[in-house]
């Protein structure tokens, strides 16, 4: 969904909430030429990299998401070494909006270990 235009008003006012008109613009252009460039890619763009992390990675996810099945998580889980996974109970895609207060702490407890 290359024109953001074409969100309903539903799905697109939590964006321009969260980011502002402008930057929602911005953000999204570039979500997009992301999605061109990994269909470009094959379809995957950094499984090959992944193996070349090492240093401590932190994975969040949302249980609920829609957009980002958890195996693709678990798979950097277990493709990155030293790779830390938290799922985040009835949190979507978003889950730094949705719950900002405890993605930050769950972030600030991971830098803290590290």
């Amino acid at each position: 969904m290359d024109d953001l235009d074409n969100l309903s008003e539903e799905a697109k006012q939590p964006l321009v909430t969260a980011y502002g008109d402008e930057y929602l613009q911005e953000i999204w252009a570039g979500l997009n030429q992301s999605y061109t460039d990994i269909s470009a890619a094959g379809g995957h763009i950094c499984r090959n990299e992944a193996k070349q992390i090492t240093c401590p990675t932190l994975i969040l996810h949302g249980a609920d998401d829609k957009t980002m099945p958890r195996a693709h998580a678990m798979w950097f889980k277990n493709h990155i070494a030293n790779a830390e996974y938290v799922a985040i109970p009835a949190a979507g895609h978003a889950l730094h909006l949705q719950f900002p207060e405890f993605f930050v702490s769950v972030v600030l407890q991971f830098l803290e270990g590290v």
